[in-house]
């Protein structure tokens, strides 16, 4: 269904909207929505809670289900659950997530990775032991500005 610029499919997706350009594909996805805008959920109950949030992207069940901040990325079920009021985070992988409801700008790739830090990448969960480049010799992880 087409209201305005906005696109929803299922239950109470998009129910109490009153902005343009959302899309929300899943039962209740981005019901709580009033103001927010340019925000993606595809996935049941992803961003649901989501008011006024802008441009943030959920992909999969209830990813970013608590956020009210702005710019969030999720892709992965229950991806992204602790944010609440932060902002600028990216969570790939199926419950990857932040480590504080007010985390910014942290990066978390991997399942059930949880990030440390804000303005911090966490790549691979616990059970990771080590970081390997796809070829021996050819990678360099550093720079003689930049030190590990």
């Amino acid at each position: 269904m087409i209201n305005n610029t906005n696109t929803k499919e299922r239950l109470n997706a998009l129910k109490n909207n009153t902005s343009n350009n959302n899309s929300a594909f899943g039962y209740i996805s981005l019901e709580q929505n009033s103001d927010g805008y340019q925000n993606t959920a595809a996935g049941s109950q992803s961003l649901d809670k989501n008011e006024t949030g802008i441009n943030n992207t959920a992909v999969g069940y209830r990813t970013l289900k608590n956020s009210l901040g702005i710019k969030n990325t999720a892709i992965g079920s229950f991806s992204g659950r602790t944010i609440e009021d932060g902002n600028q985070n990216t969570c790939i992988g199926f419950q990857a997530d932040v480590s504080d409801k007010t985390a910014t700008n942290q990066i978390v790739i991997g399942n059930e990775a949880t990030g440390h830090q804000d303005n911090g990448v966490v790549i691979g969960n616990t059970n990771i032991n080590v970081i390997e480049p796809g070829k021996n010799n050819q990678v360099d992880l550093g720079s003689s500005n930049y030190k590990f």
